[in-house]
């Protein structure tokens, strides 16, 4: 059973990825994030990092759909990811830690820009944009960044990745990973 903690943290994502504000997850939603993703880089509709961002985040909705749309009204409801989530958390290896390339690794080089290993408050400042958190980016970057070097190591993305999904603790810097709860 999910925490009262858990549930907020949840919301929160929830609400990072539903665009129109409807209170469900659709794929009209995952497109929109993966255009805002395409602008951040300043790449157009159609470009090879389009398709690819496309493709990906196509294959990962319908995969997700598939987990999570109990009632197949080819939607997610806020009931239904706490349902999903919950059941991950049961799971001998929940999902942001299966596949080749986990869910964490692909976050963080996505994140990464420029490539050199690392995010910096910038380039987490637009990620967190793409998925419509519009404020405190900068100070969500410093709770997140533990050694105050100005920059996220994947160490430290994993930790606060573990920390979101499975803290229960309020002051659990990982909390803060898709913005205020």
């Amino acid at each position: 059973m999910l925490s009262e903690l858990k549930k907020r943290k949840l919301t929160a994502f929830f609400k990072t990825f539903d665009s129109d504000n409807n209170g469900y997850i659709e794929q009209s939603d995952i497109e929109v994030i993966v255009n805002n993703l395409t602008a951040i880089r300043h790449e157009a509709i159609g470009s090879p990092t389009h398709q690819f961002l496309h493709d990906k985040y196509m294959a990962d909705w319908q995969g997700l759909l598939q987990a999570t749309d109990t009632n197949g009204d080819g939607k997610i409801s806020l009931e239904e990811w706490f349902v999903f989530h919950d059941l991950q958390l049961q799971a001998e290896v929940p999902y942001w830690r299966a596949g080749e390339k986990t869910s964490v690794q692909f976050l963080f080089e996505l994140i990464d820009m420029d490539g050199n290993g690392e995010i910096g408050a910038d380039e987490y400042a637009l990620f967190l944009k793409a998925y419509h958190v519009t404020h405190g980016a900068y100070t969500i970057f410093a709770r997140l960044d533990l050694n105050g070097d100005g920059h996220i190591s994947m160490s430290e993305f994993t930790n606060a990745c573990e920390q979101f999904y499975t803290s229960d603790d309020e002051n659990a810097v990982g909390n803060w990973l898709f913005g205020e709860f």
